[in-house]
Parts: structure tokens; C-alpha cells; sequence
């Protein structure tokens, strides 16, 4: 059988996938809870080492990861090689090439976590979708009783970009397909992409049309259409 583990964003939850039910078949698809099943404050490589104890390498294993999701679904292919047969990054940065931008983006996070654990929910939204990333994205206003506000702190402060290493050079290793997504609307991530050394004649980069940031979600028909041709399931 056939499993496809799927990795959310930062304020994701396992149902944001769900729509894959409908457009994925003869497949188990696994919608991982990132903060149900993991500790975000043990860092990054922990959270692979972890994650890759939960699959077998027996089996056909496929692998997707969006944004923040995306980032640890990197560190465990790179750190665990092996496990999958191809991967998807969707939105996903490799990381940050210079210890100056690092230790902004760990300042950044920090002074972001803060306010994960003491500002209003409903502001932090209106801030949190007013990000310039999410200008072209279907907007998301997430329930406050679906998520733990310590962990969503210690996501930003110990799985946030600037605590990841820089994993452009461990991505050209790689010996499998990989799957670059990003959306057209979101030229930043386009760019990102763009930059990805490409080491394998099946891997490619997509720009999905309609979409931003938030891919899946902002154009779902194009998303599944492209997991299907990349991971060649029948329709």
C-alpha cells in the first residue's frame, strides 16, 4: 500500500488536508499532527529523528510538507534518507544562507512568540493574515481552542527559520524526485524555488496560477493535479 504523510504550517492543523481525500485514491494518506504528536521545544532535528521513527521503510512512502511543514519534511529527508520514494515542498524555504539573517530571523521569532502567548487571539490573526506573504491567499481565521499557545511559541522560537540550517547544499544530494510548489502570486517563494538545484531528471518547480502562498488552499483542483502527475497515481 501506498502512504503519503502530509506535514501542516505553523498555525495548521492535520483537516487542512482533507480535501486531498477527495482527489488522492487506492492511497493511505496520514495528516500528521504536528503538535499533537511532537514537541517543538526539543528543536528541529529532533522532530526528524522522531518522525522518521514512525515510518517504515518497507513500504511505498511519499511525502508532503507546506511552509513550516515543509521545512521539517526537509530536514527529515535530509537527515533520513531512504524513507521515501519521492517528497512535495510546497511554500518551503531551505534556509537562510547567512548567520546575520539567521539571528534576525531568531530575534524576529522570539519577539513573534511573545505575542503568540499574550496578545488577543482574534488581533493576532488580523496581523498574522496581514503578513505581505498572505496578500494573494485565501484568508484563514483559525479557533483559538484547536491550539496550545505554549507550543505555537515554541514552534517560532525552536522550529522557526532562523534555528534551521541552511539545507541548499544537503538538497543536491538528494537521490530521489522532489516536487517544488510555490504559487504565482507569491513571488517570493517563487524565487526560493527557483534557486533549488534540481539533482534528479523527475524532480521539477511549479507555479500554480490563482494561488499564493497558501497553494493548496487557494487553488486545490491545480494542486491535486499536480501531486497526481508527479507521484503518477491514476486519476
Amino acid at each position: 500500500m501506498i502512504n503519503i504523510y502530509c506535514l501542516h504550517g505553523f498555525l495548521g492543523e492535520p483537516a487542512d488536508w482533507s480535501f486531498l481525500r477527495n482527489g488522492i485514491k487506492g492511497v493511505n494518506l496520514h495528516f500528521i499532527n504536528l503538535y499533537k504528536d511532537f514537541d517543538p521545544s526539543e528543536g528541529i532535528e529532533a522532530f526528524a529523528s522522531q518522525f522518521s521513527s514512525m515510518i517504515s521503510p518497507k513500504e511505498d512512502n511519499y511525502l508532503i510538507g507546506y511552509s513550516m511543514g515543509g521545512r521539517l519534511a526537509l530536514q527529515t529527508l535530509t537527515d533520513h534518507p531512504g524513507l521515501f520514494k519521492k517528497a512535495v515542498f510546497v511554500s518551503t524555504h531551505p534556509g537562510l544562507s547567512h548567520e546575520g539573517e539567521r539571528g534576525g530571523r531568531i530575534l524576529k521569532d522570539g519577539a513573534l512568540a511573545m505575542r503568540f502567548l499574550t496578545e488577543e487571539w482574534q488581533i493576532l490573526m488580523e496581523k498574522w493574515n496581514a503578513q505581505p506573504v498572505f496578500a494573494y491567499s485565501t484568508q484563514i481565521n483559525r479557533d483559538e481552542k484547536k491550539f496550545n499557545r505554549e507550543k505555537l511559541a515554541d514552534a517560532l522560537t525552536h522550529w522557526g527559520l532562523g534555528q534551521q540550517e541552511d539545507l541548499t547544499g544537503p538538497l543536491s544530494k538528494i537521490s530521489i524526485p522532489t516536487l517544488w510548489i510555490s504559487g504565482k502570486n507569491d513571488p517570493k517563494f517563487c524565487e526560493i524555488a527557483k534557486s533549488i538545484e534540481l539533482n534528479h531528471s523527475e524532480s521539477k518547480n511549479i507555479q500554480i496560477d490563482q494561488a499564493g502562498h497558501r497553494v493548496p488552499w487557494d487553488n486545490q483542483d491545480a494542486f491535486i493535479q499536480q501531486l497526481n502527475d508527479f507521484f503518477s497515481f491514476s486519476h
